[in-house]
């Protein structure tokens, strides 16, 4: 039967939560007031619809089903199988929702127990309140299950306290893991994941991984999804505070213009990328809004010829990957029509798109 949950204020402002689509956080709150009060629901996406969405006749189970995908790849629930049935169990479950009367679940503590500490892997395994951690500790359930282990805190660094920065592939890995994910609407491209991953690693490598004001960092992923969120929001695209007015000098005609945009940086890499090898740079890896930049700026020109090769590129990989409708057609156009660009480019002997206008102004200072 329906019970009554609670939502925790900080629920709202938890990083992580950008992995997940609005519909599936909706769904995940929408379990807790299904599941019984170990945190488990049943794998079954009819049953979830009819009880989370009742009146929703436009969500479909397609949709529930992808829901839970996602809720699983971002380890907000666990998925196991007891007696030939199905079963979700949400992982922080027990440490946020206060139980008073707590009613035994048909799943024996012992299997929720190891699911949570196998599934879980070196993520913390939150299974109780911090007010019940201590009893845990030297009680043992009725069924002689040994009682759920603490949070240990930074497990990535065997909980020892020491922080371990990680290597270059470990944050793209992570950054791909985030915002990698081609079923998500805003998803980033693989290079540009592998990008923002790079600048961060540069970033924090080269200050002895400090955040703001000196304070060591102690959560590495923490730090990546902040770089993400700020990314998204584009804290790194704003312009600094105006300046004071002040009377212009003969000497300050000669000083740096603008740096290149983050878009115009990402354009270049992925230039650079392509020269070293044209299979490094698919289609998947150009958004429209590169090529939108490029058309704005009026660098993009083709003849009827080139369009017409273009735009048959596109409709035979919709052929290819059975997709349809002028969105996509239009999506698949600027891809290839970077790409284009790129071959472009590539007989003029260029070397990047966007020249750099710190560099530019160091060689006219030097002629």
């Amino acid at each position: 039967m329906p019970r009554y949950r609670t939502i925790k204020p900080e629920h709202w402002s938890d990083d992580a939560l950008i992995t997940i689509s609005l519909q599936a956080e909706l769904l995940w709150i929408g379990t807790w007031n299904f599941s019984d009060d170990e945190g488990i629901f049943e794998d079954d996406p009819w049953l979830i619809r009819s009880q989370v969405f009742p009146r929703r006749k436009e969500i479909r189970i397609e949709d529930i089903t992808k829901w839970l995908d996602q809720l699983v790849k971002a380890r907000y629930i666990l998925p196991f199988s007891y007696g030939g049935k199905g079963y979700y169990i949400t992982r922080s479950f027990k440490a946020h929702q206060r139980i008073d009367k707590p009613q035994p679940s048909k799943i024996p503590s012992e299997i929720v127990l190891r699911i949570l500490q196998e599934c879980s892997g070196n993520d913390p395994i939150m299974v109780l309140p911090e007010s019940r951690v201590k009893e845990s500790k030297v009680k043992e359930s009725s069924d002689g299950a040994p009682a759920a282990p603490r949070t240990q805190g930074n497990f990535e660094n065997n909980g020892k306290g020491k922080f371990i920065p990680p290597a270059l592939k470990d944050a793209i890995t992570y950054f791909v893991q985030l915002m990698g994910d081609t079923t998500q609407p805003n998803h980033w491209p693989e290079d540009k994941c592998t990008f923002q991953a790079g600048k961060m690693w540069d970033h924090y490598q080269a200050n002895g991984w400090v955040q703001g004001k000196g304070k060591p960092i102690k959560d590495w992923k923490a730090a990546c999804r902040t770089w993400i969120r700020n990314a998204i929001q584009g804290i790194f695209e704003k312009a600094p505070p105006p300046e004071k007015e002040k009377p212009i000098k003969r000497q300050d005609l000669s000083e740096k213009g603008p740096k290149l945009t983050p878009l115009q940086e990402e354009l270049n890499y992925l230039y650079s990328s392509w020269l070293e090898g044209e299979d490094r740079v698919t289609i998947i890896s150009v958004t429209a809004e590169q090529y939108n930049l490029l058309k704005s700026a009026r660098m993009i020109v083709f003849s009827d010829e080139e369009a017409d090769s273009i735009k048959g590129k596109a409709l035979a990989y919709m052929k290819e990957k059975t997709l349809e409708g002028d969105i996509a057609l239009t999506r698949l156009m600027k891809a290839y029509g970077v790409l284009e660009f790129f071959r472009q480019q590539k007989v003029l002997q260029k070397d990047f798109i966007f020249a750099d206008p710190a560099r530019v102004t160091e060689n006219a200072e030097t002629c």
